[in-house]
């Protein structure tokens, strides 16, 4: 299991869990990003600027901080599609 910054640009993880906030998992979940879903990374930003995501066909960007908070299953994270 990895946090979903760790993640590498191209590749897909499946969530495990989000972060201990629930107002925030209630947000990301209206994005898309909940248990189970698959995520692809498709940019991340220098200097730990925010993560650019895809779920779906639904693409948005992230805070490092927040990524980092939700896990993601590491078997999944190396595939690419």
């Amino acid at each position: 299991m990895i946090n979903l910054s760790q993640i590498p640009e191209g590749k897909i993880g499946l969530v495990l869990n989000l972060t201990t906030d629930e107002f925030l998992n209630n947000r990301l979940a209206a994005l898309g990003l909940k248990k189970k879903a698959a995520v692809k990374v498709l940019r991340k930003a220098k200097f730990n600027g925010p993560i650019h995501l895809q779920i779906g066909a639904t693409e948005f960007m992230i805070r490092n901080n927040i990524a980092s908070s939700c896990i993601i299953s590491g078997k999944r994270s190396l595939a690419t599609r």
